[in-house]
């Protein structure tokens, strides 16, 4: 919840300022266009000098089928491995747990840190993997320790939004990726075992010197997912990917079955919107069925010749006897 609202609002009019102050971060923030408005936590009190005032609290993502993949590692990306209930630290053989809220985390980070990578490029700027320890900012302190005074501060200021839970302030993409002591998608909340998987866990120092173009997880089924910003109602409508290769389109759907309409087969004088219109059958006047009268016309049927009937003074003469043979 933004901590900006007055008691007396209505639940209307705190949306409203919600929208609005989101609004004016992204304005000031280009980078944080494209979030979500639902990961959105604070935006006031943030100590990160540098980057923008702002506090994320994503949604929990699982793995889903539904997001594009590809088989292999992309170039120039950063692997975070959730493929395993567990990881272990580069060189070591100790296992550490990977929990659901571990693994939703991890995948929140790539997808935000996804999204600052793209528009860094878009800026024409392309960011090197560094190391934190041996890379000094301006002031002559190191990347990584101007970072860890930051983070100090942070949580020292909201210890709501980290300490309750035993969260880490998680940077936005991590320092040696960024190469900035500050965040430069503000700041998430994140679990100890995240915080250490999606850099140090992955081996991340593996690519320093080395250009970044994005992260991706390898989820279990062992395909690796490249990950957006996406809110749950959103589903599969959010920004498509185009570094991640796309599914085949599904099959066509089949076309529905004829059916006629039900005025075709009650009245076959009705003209049906899809067919011709058939003939009307010949249907023989009603008089015709009466044989009472053969001498009356019929609209359809030739008139029959009237039959030869005998006169009257006909039938009164007497019937001539039959002749006899000779």
């Amino acid at each position: 919840m933004l901590d900006y609202y007055s008691p007396q609002q209505s639940a209307a009019e705190r949306e409203e300022a919600r929208g609005a102050q989101i609004a004016r971060v992204q304005g000031e923030h280009p980078q944080l266009a494209d979030i979500p408005p639902d990961y959105f936590a604070e935006t006031r009190g943030v100590h990160n000098p540098g980057g923008p005032p702002v506090r994320l609290a994503p949604p929990m993502r699982p793995a889903s089928p539904v997001d594009r993949a590809e088989p292999r590692t992309p170039p120039g990306h950063h692997v975070i491995d959730l493929s395993q209930p567990t990881f272990s630290l580069p060189g070591k053989t100790k296992p550490y747990p990977i929990s659901e809220e571990t693994a939703s985390h991890a995948r929140q980070y790539a997808a935000i840190s996804n999204r600052w990578l793209d528009h860094e490029r878009t800026q024409g700027r392309r960011r090197t993997v560094i190391n934190p320890a041996k890379t000094a900012t301006a002031s002559g302190t190191s990347v990584g320790k101007a970072a860890s005074a930051i983070t100090a501060r942070e949580r020292e200021r909201a210890p709501h939004a980290y300490g309750e839970r035993h969260h880490y302030v998680g940077h936005l993409p991590d320092s040696s990726a960024s190469g900035v002591a500050h965040s430069p998608m503000g700041f998430m909340g994140i679990t100890p075992e995240a915080n250490t998987l999606v850099g140090y866990g992955s081996n991340i120092g593996a690519m320093t010197g080395r250009p970044i173009e994005g992260m991706v997880v390898r989820e279990a089924t062992g395909r690796v997912h490249r990950y957006q910003p996406k809110s749950p109602s959103m589903g599969a409508a959010a920004a498509p990917d185009p570094h991640t290769a796309h599914a085949a389109p599904p099959f066509p759907a089949p076309a529905p079955p004829f059916m006629p309409h039900p005025s075709a087969a009650a009245d076959p004088h009705v003209a049906h919107p899809l067919l011709p219109n058939p003939a009307p059958p010949v249907v023989p006047h009603e008089s015709a069925a009466a044989p009472a009268d053969p001498r009356v016309a019929h609209p359809h049927l030739p008139n029959p010749a009237p039959p030869v009937r005998p006169h009257e003074s006909a039938a009164a003469a007497p019937t001539p006897p039959d002749s006899e043979e000779d």
